[in-house]
């Protein structure tokens, strides 16, 4: 059984979606939580749930999908490190600094 691991960065994340839900509706935002650390407990029993990360082709880097968020994530040696939380919206390319602005036509 994996261990889980949420890094600092990946609760700020969690909490600062939560926060922007919480704004319209707080039970829906109870409700988003809920469902994302439901779902991320799953890798306790199953670590390579998720999907690698098209963006990062990297094996260990993996993705669960919760409503229209992406739970970024990344086993290691028995462990699951909850690395991020976008929102599907983001680019996940730009915000790493994968892709240059005047690059971005380019994959269209």
């Amino acid at each position: 059984m994996a261990r889980l691991v949420w890094t600092d960065t990946g609760l700020s994340d969690l909490q600062r979606h939560t926060e922007y839900i919480r704004k319209d509706s707080p039970k829906n935002a109870a409700k988003v939580n809920r469902r994302i650390r439901e779902t991320v407990k799953l890798l306790k029993r199953f670590p390579e749930l998720g999907s690698v990360v098209p963006e990062f082709d990297i094996p260990t880097v993996r993705e669960l999908l919760v409503y229209s968020y992406r739970i970024i994530y990344e086993v290691r040696e028995g462990e699951c490190h909850i690395l991020f939380l976008f929102h599907g919206s983001q680019d996940l390319r730009r915000y790493f600094g994968l892709v240059k602005d005047d690059e971005e036509n380019l994959d269209e």
